[in-house]
């Protein structure tokens, strides 16, 4: 595999990144999805049809890291709305392209998304949006103006979960900090299903509890499907 890294400043100096001072450009184009780099990146994204070769490359990396570091585990960050979040790569079964989404009769839940095909077979996807609570309003405006909204594919169980994101960022390695997390938790800070909160990169990672987000995303089937 080939290709010219993309630095994405979108994460750290534009719309979505802390970093000071903020890009000059943003004055002018107001967010970064008017801006040509962030449409070049994406146009260079779109190219790279071998997600799964991508996948294995920062999974490799990232298992190298984590033995550097002596322990941790490695995440697969990825942008949902405005919001960063991250699930261990132990449960990820593949990242696909945007498909289309059939929806299911008769479901009264907006966690269940509809039927898609994935690797010729046709799996549930869910909403991760609807579960978290992002606002509705925040991800149909990104939705509307992402080049395109890959999925991921997770698996626990012999199970396949599906569900579309805004963009992957790619994999980080992430020891954990129990005083870090304790302190969260004491604020009150650390939102539902979601098992810590790490800093990566200059942006705010919401590391999911997976285990708590497949049983509930189950519990939701069960009682809507």
């Amino acid at each position: 595999m080939s290709g010219e890294k993309i630095v994405n400043c979108w994460n750290s100096i534009g719309v979505w990144g802390r970093e000071q001072p903020r890009c000059a450009l943003l004055r002018e184009l107001v967010h970064c999805h008017n801006c040509e780099k962030y449409i070049s990146a994406g146009k260079a994204a779109l190219q790279r049809n071998q997600y799964a070769d991508y996948l294995r490359q920062w999974t490799s990396q990232a298992a190298s890291n984590r033995a550097a570091a002596g322990g941790g585990k490695s995440l697969l960050v990825f942008r949902i709305g405005d919001r960063w979040l991250g699930i261990d790569t132990g449960y990820l079964a593949e990242i696909c392209a945007e498909r289309r989404i059939r929806s299911l009769p008769k479901v009264s839940t907006a966690v269940i998304k509809g039927l898609v095909n994935i690797s010729g077979k046709v799996q549930l996807c869910f909403s991760l949006g609807q579960l978290l609570r992002i606002e509705k309003r925040e991800t149909q405006r990104l939705r509307r103006q992402s080049l395109y909204d890959p999925l991921v594919v997770a698996i626990w169980n012999s199970r396949k979960y599906v569900f579309p994101v805004n963009e992957v960022y790619g994999i980080c390695s992430h020891l954990p900090d129990s005083e870090h997390g304790d302190e969260i938790a004491a604020a009150g800070a650390v939102p539902p299903f979601v098992a810590d909160v790490i800093t990566h990169d200059g942006m705010q990672v919401q590391c999911l509890d997976a285990l708590a987000v497949f049983s509930e995303l189950d519990r939701s089937l069960a009682q809507h499907g």
